[in-house]
């Protein structure tokens, strides 16, 4: 929009998710801290948290599908989902706990 435009927004396109490359490359920063700036150190600090990586729109319809089916799953078809999502299988356990 105009506005947005006026404002300094800028819309970029949001990254595709297709197959999670995206999450499973790291965005490291490469740009050093500048030493002279007692700020810089924390500023620049890495987190140990992984990316958030949301889901796609194929992996949310069938986790979407399978929790119709059933609302519970046994290790082995959390194991199953798991490897035909191309997801971790805690992905697909937090996914569960956090829809039931």
């Amino acid at each position: 929009t105009s506005v947005g435009r006026e404002r300094g927004i800028v819309s970029t396109p949001r990254p595709s998710y297709e197959d999670n490359k995206a999450c499973d490359e790291g965005s490291e920063d490469k740009a050093r801290p500048d030493q002279t700036n007692p700020a810089a150190s924390w500023m620049h600090a890495r987190s140990s948290r992984k990316k958030r990586c949301p889901y796609t729109k194929y992996q949310t319809l069938e986790l979407e599908k399978e929790f119709l089916f059933n609302m519970y799953l046994t290790r082995d078809r959390r194991h199953e989902v798991a490897r035909l999502l191309n997801l971790s299988e805690r992905q697909v356990k937090i996914w569960f706990q956090n829809r039931g």
